[in-house]
């Protein structure tokens, strides 16, 4: 399950690279000395209006993408007993603008293009 799952990470990220390199979306950072498990293939866009209508745009084509979390520091019970420590700057930043593209060991190459060419599309 490991194995199917970084190789369609890799795919995702091979076809979602050019985005990239416009300048239009952040993928997962490269790090060749670490190696995950690839239970998950996320984006970051440039806003979360941007977001929002990515995720419409893909759910007009029947593409399931959802935003990743709601940080703790945001939720109720973390306003209510949490603490945290600065402005959460970073956090609050990636929380508005991450997006997870659909992801399960059983995609074929074909799922994957189909999501890819659909956040090409958009962009």
């Amino acid at each position: 399950i490991t194995d199917a799952r970084r190789r369609i990470f890799r795919r995702y990220y091979e076809r979602l690279s050019p985005l990239q390199k416009k300048g239009v979306i952040q993928l997962p950072p490269e790090d060749i000395e670490c190696t995950g498990n690839g239970h998950m293939f996320y984006i970051i866009t440039r806003s979360l209006g941007e977001r929002t209508s990515l995720i419409q745009h893909l759910k007009a084509q029947h593409i399931h993408a959802v935003f990743h979390y709601v940080p703790l520091h945001s939720s109720p019970a973390g306003a209510k007993y949490g603490r945290t420590s600065g402005d959460m700057t970073v956090t609050n930043f990636i929380s508005d603008r991450i997006l997870r593209l659909p992801m399960y060991y059983e995609m074929r190459d074909e799922d994957i293009e189909r999501v890819s060419h659909a956040v090409e599309t958009f962009f």
